[in-house]
C-alpha cells in the first residue's frame, strides 16, 4: 500500500483530505517547508499542516501523531510549544498547528526549555522509555543482527553500573537543535512525535549526542555541550548512565547506516568516539 505522505510529497499543496484538520480554511496559498526527514509539512499564513508517515517511525524514534497531539495540548498553555489547532484521520493522519516563526536557539535556551519540560508531571497514555543498562543492552541486541557488516564499528558494551532511581518526567524524545524555535525570549519545542515518559537522562543523551548534533545541529559541538550543561546541570542519572545512553545512540546510527542512510555512518563514528572520551 502506498504511503499517504509519499503521495503528498509529490505535490506542492497538501492533499485535500488533510485540510479537514484545519479549524478554518486557509486564507493564503500553501507552501512546502523543508528540513523534516519523515513527514510532509506545509504552511499557509498562521497555520502549519503536518501529514504523517507513521510507517517511517522506528522503535527508537516513533512517529506518533497522537503522542504529538497530547503533548501539544499539555504544553502549549505553558508556552513551551505551538498550539494544536486540529487533527484529522480521514484518509491518513494530519494535524494543524499554529505557525511559529523564529530561529534555532542557542544551547542555553534549549537547556532552559528542557528544564521547564522535565519539571512537569508525565502525561497519561504516553509511552515509557527506560534508561537502565539491562534495558539498553536488550534494545541494542535486537539491532545487532540488522547492523550487518557494520557491527564491527559498535563499541564494546560499557561497564555495567547500578542505575539510580528514575525520576519520571515528560520527555521530548528527540531534542535536537532543529526541534526548537526561538522568537525573542520565547523558546518553543516542535516535532513532538517521539514524546515519552522517562528519566530526563534519556533526553539529555540526545541533546548531548555528537551524532545527533552533526545531523541536526550547526556550529561546534563542544561549545554546544559546554553551554548546554552550564544551563541545565548534570543530573546523577546522566552522569552514571551516559556511556550506556550514547552506546544506544551509536547502535541506532549504525542500524540507520546499514539501511542505506549514509550520513549516519560518520555520525556513528562521532558517537563512538564520544563514548571513549567519557570513559577516559
Amino acid at each position: 500500500m502506498k504511503s499517504q505522505v509519499s503521495e503528498a510529497e509529490a505535490t506542492d499543496t497538501p492533499p485535500l483530505w488533510a485540510l479537514h484538520a484545519l479549524p478554518q480554511p486557509a486564507t493564503q496559498d500553501w507552501h512546502r517547508l523543508t528540513g523534516g526527514r519523515i513527514n510532509a509539512v506545509w504552511r499557509a499564513g498562521a497555520q502549519i499542516l503536518k501529514v504523517y508517515a507513521p510507517e517511517r517511525g522506528t522503535t527508537f524514534f516513533p512517529n506518533d501523531p497522537h503522542a504529538e497531539a497530547r503533548a501539544l495540548r499539555h504544553l502549549s498553555a505553558r508556552g513551551l510549544t505551538p498550539r494544536l489547532l486540529g487533527m484529522t484521520e480521514q484518509g491518513g493522519t494530519a494535524i494543524a498547528i499554529a505557525a511559529t516563526s523564529g530561529d534555532t536557539p542557542g544551547p542555553a535556551a534549549i537547556a532552559r526549555a528542557l528544564l521547564a519540560l522535565h519539571a512537569l508531571p508525565p502525561v497519561s497514555q504516553t509511552r515509557r522509555v527506560f534508561v537502565d543498562p539491562d534495558a539498553i543492552k536488550a534494545e541494542v541486541a535486537c539491532l545487532v543482527p540488522q547492523i550487518g557488516q557494520l557491527r564491527d564499528l559498535l563499541p564494546p558494551e560499557p561497564a555495567m553500573v547500578t542505575a539510580p532511581p528514575e525520576r519520571l518526567a515528560l520527555l521530548h524524545g528527540d531534542p535536537v537543535p532543529a526541534n526548537f524555535v526561538c522568537d525573542g525570549s520565547q523558546c518553543r519545542m516542535i516535532d513532538l512525535s517521539c514524546a515519552c515518559i522517562g528519566d530526563p537522562a534519556f533526553d539529555l543523551a540526545l541533546a548531548l549526542s555528537p551524532a545527533m548534533f552533526a545531523l541536526y545541529g550547526a556550529g561546534d559541538f563542544t561549545d554546544h555541550a559546554d553551554l548546554f550543561l552550564r544551563s541545565y546541570g548534570v543530573p546523577d542519572s546522566y552522569s552514571r548512565l551516559a556511556q550506556w545512553l550514547h552506546y544506544r545512540i551509536t547502535a541506532y546510527c549504525l542500524w540507520k547506516a546499514a539501511r542505506g542512510d549514509s550520513d549516519y555512518l560518520p555520525a556513528a563514528r562521532l558517537e563512538a568516539g564520544h563514548i571513549e572520551a567519557l570513559a577516559s
